[in-house]
């Protein structure tokens, strides 16, 4: 908590020479620093994720619950220091909707479990966050830069976020050696972190975080890294070049730690069978499915599982409208014995989000859900921002994650990608020379300025 400490100290009133305009944003300083933590605390606790994948009773309703905590750690945070400052703009007017109807139905229908006030709490706070990060962030910008402000922050979270990948990776391959039988995975929480580095310029750090998605096995994660790198390669000239001349490098790198070490060292790679058998998968659904949803079923079973259970509880309104918070549904008994899966009893969401916001929110939430993704993509942001950036190829990291993982609104981090593609344009980069001046201003005495 140091750190958080440093940051209030920045802007104490009364610190002689410290501006009036800083000193008027560090409650928003406070909040930036709280969020910075619950950011690095929500990647350490990936670790704890891995026991879950062994089998452990208990870890996803604490990971749950911990996440949630980190949520009202940042709204509290932002309650005792900004809330005269809460500014709402129309798309939160959709999400507020997005997220009330539901409760009405989930109520209702008396759907009044645990489920029912988790779903209050993920959804809700989901919004807040939004709500304050924008409002946070605009002030910010307005006094000092956002870039300025958050910079350190940023880039200790890609500091831990590698960190803890490597953690949980090594803790993985170490119950792999202990003969632990479990669906080989390393959650890791790097995202943001590839999409900072990426916005920075350092392809050569961005290929270490890609390495780290292939050899972590999962793969939507990996699909998420890559997607952020195509589109950057894409947009940026910059990048795109210094893409090409590592390109030679990854391609060398990736045989040898994937093929070449478990040779030698004369073990099994699993993440390597892992890649083999989604590819054979894809392959050959490609080659023998008769039409979209049979190509699906191939290429993963148990999310097509979902899509079955599902079907009988989306006609009508509850197409529409959804079945509301608190809902839940029983896996197909018949087609989860098909697939040589055992009876999980019943869930509350489905792997492929879009899916799952339809069994909640209905065909009407899909709607407003892609409304804000459309906005938070095409509003204007200040190509200059690195953190703006960073923001916008992490969001669209996060989307793709999203196709079969549901993690879109449980992530500590989504919140803080919308809000930083839809406060409008930032202040433009500043130079090192006068990034040092506005830092001193805000931090007098600090260590991280001496170093910046």
């Amino acid at each position: 908590m140091s750190s958080i400490t440093t940051d209030m100290d920045m802007a104490a009133p009364g610190r002689a020479g410290a501006p009036p305009n800083v000193r008027a944003i560090r409650g928003e300083l406070r909040v930036l620093a709280v969020a910075a933590v619950t950011m690095i605390i929500f990647c350490a606790l990936q670790l704890l994720a891995i026991l879950r994948l062994t089998g452990t009773q208990g870890i996803a309703p604490l990971l749950l619950t911990s996440y949630r905590v980190l949520d009202v750690m940042v709204v509290l945070t932002f309650l005792i220091y900004c809330r005269p400052l809460l500014r709402m703009r129309f798309e939160d007017v959709l999400l507020i909707v997005f997220a009330t109807y539901p409760m009405l139905i989930g109520l209702g229908r008396g759907q009044l479990t645990f489920t029912y006030f988790n779903d209050i709490a993920i959804y809700w706070l989901f919004l807040a966050k939004i709500v304050i990060f924008r409002t946070v962030l605009r002030r910010v910008d307005d006094v000092a830069g956002i870039d300025a402000a958050f910079a350190r922050h940023a880039r200790r979270i890609v500091f831990f976020s590698g960190l803890f990948a490597v953690l949980a990776l090594a803790w993985a391959l170490l119950l792999v050696g202990a003969g632990v039988r479990f669906l080989y995975q390393a959650p890791a929480e790097i995202i943001f972190a590839s999409g900072y580095v990426l916005a920075k310029g350092h392809v050569l750090a961005y290929t270490g975080f890609v390495v780290l998605a292939l050899l972590a096995g999962k793969r939507m994660v990996m699909v998420g890294v890559i997607g952020m790198g195509l589109l950057a390669s894409l947009a940026n000239g910059r990048i795109r070049r210094a893409t090409l001349k590592i390109l030679p490098v990854a391609l060398v790198l990736v045989p040898v730690v994937f093929v070449l070490l478990p040779m030698i060292a004369g073990i099994e790679s699993p993440i390597l069978n892992r890649l083999i058998l989604t590819f054979e998968r894809v392959q050959s659904a490609y080659a023998s499915s008769g039409d979209f949803l049979e190509f699906l079923m191939r290429i993963d079973p148990a999310r097509f599982a979902e899509y079955v259970s599902l079907r009988p509880h989306l006609t009508g309104w509850q197409l529409a409208f959804g079945n509301g918070f608190g809902f839940r549904y029983e896996l197909d008994a018949a087609f989860w014995s098909y697939i040589g899966y055992e009876d999980k009893g019943d869930i509350t969401n489905a792997h492929f989000t879009p899916l799952a916001i339809v069994a909640k929110f209905g065909l009407l939430g899909l709607a407003l859900w892609l409304m804000v993704l459309w906005r938070a993509f095409f509003a204007p942001i200040n190509k200059a921002s690195f953190l703006q950036q960073a923001g916008r190829l992490a969001l669209f990291g996060a989307v793709l994650e999203s196709l079969f993982a549901f993690g879109f609104f449980i992530s500590v981090f989504v919140p803080f990608y919308i809000a930083l593609t839809t406060m409008g344009r930032a202040r433009p980069h500043v130079p090192e020379q006068r990034r040092r001046g506005m830092l001193s201003r805000l931090m007098p005495g600090s260590r991280a300025v001496r170093r910046a």
